[in-house]
């Protein structure tokens, strides 16, 4: 019996000892804490000051988060952003907040320049070669098919007129391989589409073998790209559009038709190279009156592997005509328009000014400011370091317009 009596007594002590060692230490309470250490071109690094924590859920205030312990983010808009971390530890939570402000990125801004002393046009090309920025040809507001050439000059600030081309290139293509300019397909009254070299430095021109791409007809409002030093060409439209895709090789003066574009076939699609990738994405399928539709989806090329791969579809709505070029290592597509015949063979027509940025890096999308004026459909493009011009193109009523605008980014 005392044998059982001291046993109890022994356990009883026991379970004393352990109630004490528990209200001895009671359960740490997680505390939320962290600071930024770095700001640099909207990208923030912070540093996790929290207490007693296992799991950590950061809310950067511009609808992403993260769950690493110590993040670094990237802003894409100058702003405030009230940054929130909620940890987690022994069953329990807690949260901090901050605001902080973002004032380090880019700005970005329009300005009217003079008009092009060409004159009135649209689907109009251009290119930069031998250090030097070119424009010319396209249409006239009564579809008239333009020769002319045009040389800008930064230096004196002016333009200088070059000579004709042999033939039109109204809503042609260009590119530039080794210095020299690649001009062709497009209208120009044969029902066919010729191809040219042009060189800057002579100002000439050599005829080459014709785009042999859809059935050796015209085709126009292609869109073009320059890889690695060859030449690209996608889709265009003739009485209908194609979603053929051909390679051209300087060096044997010879076109080689890829596996078609994986998209819906189309013509006046907008496009731009960055990190010798090039990315195609707008534009309109033509298969007829009354079957018109705009598009918005938006893919990538690999020079490297000839393969297509679909990327995050342009977030406004479906144009085409758009303006396609790289900034700073950005891509930017806007402005364009839609302009179709419905079921009923009413046209349908609404312009628009937004312009919207690409990351390639991480595939997003950034709006951006819009162009102040109503409308620009078809314009060419100059790009300088930090700015592009946006010259002649459609404007309000369907008019055909000589102004530039410039786009910047500063």
């Amino acid at each position: 019996m005392y044998k059982n009596l001291g046993l109890f007594l022994l356990f009883f002590l026991i379970i004393l000892a352990c109630k004490k060692s528990v209200e001895t230490h009671p359960v740490e309470q997680p505390q939320a804490s962290f600071e930024v250490t770095s700001v640099q071109k909207g990208q923030v690094t912070f540093k996790n000051l929290s207490l007693y924590a296992t799991a950590y859920r950061w809310n950067f205030g511009d609808g992403t988060s993260s769950t690493e312990q110590h993040p670094q983010h990237q802003y894409k808009i100058n702003g405030t952003y009230l940054v929130s971390l909620t940890v987690t530890g022994n069953g329990l939570s807690n949260s901090n907040s901050q605001s902080i402000v973002i004032e380090d990125l880019p700005m970005d801004k329009w300005t009217a320049g003079t008009d092009f002393p060409g004159g009135i046009r649209y689907m109009a090309l251009s290119f930069f070669a031998a250090n030097h920025w070119y424009a010319g040809f396209g249409y006239r507001a009564n579809n008239e098919m333009l020769k002319d050439l045009w040389m800008y000059d930064q230096e004196s600030n002016s333009w200088i007129q070059k000579n004709d081309a042999p033939t039109s290139f109204a809503g042609g293509i260009s590119f530039v391989l080794d210095n020299k300019v690649y001009i062709g397909l497009g209208e120009n009254g044969s029902g066919q589409s010729p191809f040219y070299e042009y060189t800057p430095e002579t100002d000439s021109w050599k005829r080459l073998e014709n785009f042999p791409g859809n059935n050796g007809l015209a085709n126009v409002a292609a869109t073009t790209f320059a890889l690695k030093g060859k030449g690209y060409v996608v889709g265009g439209a003739n009485s209908f559009s194609n979603k053929q895709c051909w390679m051209y090789s300087p060096q044997s003066d010879e076109w080689t038709r890829l596996s078609d574009f994986p998209g819906t076939d189309r013509h006046s699609a907008a496009g731009f190279v960055i990190n010798n990738k090039a990315y195609v994405g707008t534009g309109v399928t033509k298969t007829g009156a009354g079957n018109q539709v705009v598009l918005s989806d938006f893919w990538e090329f690999d020079g490297d592997s000839g393969q297509w791969s679909k990327k995050a579809d342009f977030p406004g709505k479906g144009r085409y005509g758009a303006a396609g070029f790289v900034i700073h290592g950005k891509g930017y597509i806007g402005l364009g328009w839609k302009d179709i015949r419905n079921a009923s063979l009413e046209r349908e027509i609404e312009y628009y000014t937004d312009l919207w940025q690409y990351s390639a890096e991480d595939n997003i999308w950034t709006k951006k400011s819009s162009l102040p004026q109503p409308a620009k459909t078809w314009p060419f493009l100059l790009t300088f370091q930090d700015r592009v011009w946006m010259g002649t193109g459609i404007g309000l009523d369907i008019k055909a317009t000589k102004d530039i605008w410039e786009y910047s980014v500063q």
